[in-house]
């Protein structure tokens, strides 16, 4: 009752101290959705990849950036239970400059041709071991950067 009375007394303080509550709310709310935002924008590349299971080095704190598996261990998954196939890839993220000086980032992924690391192509023409400068491209990553299937970059 007496808390009442002290609101209707003091409306403007009370008025500005909900309003300031409010604000931060609402800046928790919008940094927890860029980051939320950036992390699965970042992770896509994987998401996407159609694997059953990912292997990460027991240092990396799950993350492939910083994952490093040696191809032993690599041939050791593939022996385990279960597994009927495993393969080595490389991920790299990285930021790169257009002609019109425009920095854009992305992320490229190492694979060997033929193996179940290689992703599947829908244009274009899968690489294969004798194909030293090729590259496969995801099609978001062409529309941006203004490149077509076949362009040398």
């Amino acid at each position: 009752m007496i808390g009442l009375l002290e609101i209707r007394r003091r409306k403007v303080q009370f008025a500005l101290i909900a309003l300031i509550v409010t604000l931060i709310s609402y800046l928790v709310l919008m940094i927890n959705g860029l980051g939320v935002g950036l992390n699965v924008l970042a992770g896509s590349a994987l998401k996407n990849f159609d694997a059953d299971a990912i292997a990460y080095s027991d240092r990396a704190g799950i993350s492939v950036i910083r994952s490093e598996l040696s191809q032993e261990t690599v041939d050791a998954i593939g022996k385990t239970a279960g597994a009927e196939e495993s393969a080595a890839i490389g991920y790299v993220a990285a930021n790169y400059r257009r002609d019109d000086g425009k920095v854009n980032s992305a992320a490229f992924l190492g694979y060997d041709p033929g193996t179940i690391g290689e992703p599947k192509t829908t244009g274009g023409r899968a690489l294969t071991a004798e194909d030293r400068d090729g590259l496969l491209a995801d099609s978001s990553f062409l529309k941006a950067a203004g490149l077509e299937v076949g362009d040398q970059v």
